[in-house]
């Protein structure tokens, strides 16, 4: 295994932690002043991403850890179904718990949804992006430093095996590849801001339907990124497929608006 990681892919992650920061920052910026959104939305989807993804580790781990997981994880049906459908329900069903109890008095100004969206979306790609290349960056560091000793001191078996191929992925991923989760993450907000815009009229509108419509399409994505990961596609094939279903999605929640903005 290389014992160092490039200049090329230590940039690239720090580019990617940046983005991590700039990605929800930028979308409260550009809500609140071009769109004059309000700022309580922002923050409610942050913690109601933080709430229900929470609720839904639990019972995936519940699920798991019982009798059954096994049977789960052995089964790609299984886990796309397991990796689908939770967060659809989780995170859909936050967005509309959201709206009915504490945005219930903000509804009058529709950038609003929007604003959720880029909390909610936002508080996840701060997750992902900043805090996973934060964990790249510290390990990259240590390893050009000559720590890989001082990183698998102690370790045996299972734990070292696992630490030594993440270090071994940090050595010899090309460094392009520590920009695609800025991809993914732009997908993905996106892909939010149009759910967001969907259950948001589907309260206003007491329609149903745009709430479960939501719920699905979000299932879908989940569930095909699961298939994809499970079928080890190539990450580029991945993000193509991922941003045609993101912008299916904002088309989509795109109509929503025109449709029901003017009513609401």
């Amino acid at each position: 295994m290389p014992q160092y990681v490039s200049s090329a892919a230590i940039t690239c992650m720090a580019i990617s932690c940046f983005a991590g920061a700039a990605i929800p920052v930028g979308l409260f910026l550009f809500f609140r002043r071009k769109m004059k959104a309000e700022t309580l939305p922002f923050f409610v989807g942050c913690a109601i991403f933080i709430i229900f993804v929470g609720l839904e580790s639990i019972l995936v781990n519940l699920l798991l850890s019982s009798p059954v997981g096994s049977v789960i994880t052995a089964s790609t049906a299984l886990m796309a179904l397991l990796g689908g459908l939770l967060p659809g329900l989780f995170e859909e069903t936050g967005r509309l718990v959201a709206y009915r109890t504490v945005l219930k008095n903000k509804l009058d100004n529709d950038a609003n949804a929007l604003m959720y969206g880029a909390g909610h979306g936002g508080v996840e790609a701060l997750a992902i992006l900043m805090v996973s290349m934060l964990y790249n960056l510290a390990f990259a560091i240590t390893i050009n430093r000559g720590g890989i000793d001082t990183l698998t001191a102690g370790l045996t078996g299972t734990e070292l095996a696992q630490l030594e191929a993440q270090l071994s992925v940090l050595t010899t991923t090309p460094a392009w590849h520590f920009l695609l989760g800025i991809v993914e993450r732009i997908f993905a907000v996106a892909a939010h801001l149009g759910f967001s815009v969907m259950v948001w009229f589907g309260v206003k509108q007491r329609k149903a339907s745009l709430y479960l419509l939501a719920v699905a399409l979000h299932a879908v994505m989940d569930a095909v990124t699961v298939v994809m990961t499970q079928a080890g596609l190539s990450p580029i094939a991945e993000e193509i497929i991922v941003g045609v279903m993101a912008a299916g999605v904002v088309v989509l929640g795109h109509r929503v608006w025109q449709q029901y903005a003017a009513k609401a």
